[in-house]
């Protein structure tokens, strides 16, 4: 199971896709407590971030990465795109779920 992770316009409209899906090595360490925002991503539907997100989300994004070494490059990816996103206006990190 994976996501589909894509930046959207304000309009919806995709401006970015990942090359394939976003697939953990273990997507149960998503339950984590600790995450202000990875906890509550939906493996099944959809989970949009916002300008308001991007710090919180890029922080634990980072803490995932040194829990899933073996994720690391897709995690970056992951991490890149919600900086693009942090630098620009009207612009959203949308993870589409199976």
């Amino acid at each position: 199971m994976g996501w589909t992770v894509i930046i959207e316009d304000e309009e919806g409209n995709a401006k970015k896709t990942m090359p394939g899906e976003f697939i953990l090595s273990d997507e149960e360490i998503l339950s984590n407590e600790n995450f202000r925002l990875l906890k509550y991503v939906d493996p099944y539907g959809d989970t949009t971030f916002n300008a308001f997100m991007f710090e919180d989300l890029i922080k634990d994004l980072k803490e995932l990465k040194t829990l899933l070494p073996t994720d690391k490059k897709q995690i970056d990816t992951v991490i890149n795109y919600a900086k693009e996103c942090n630098d620009e206006i009207h612009t959203y990190l949308k993870l589409y779920g199976d």
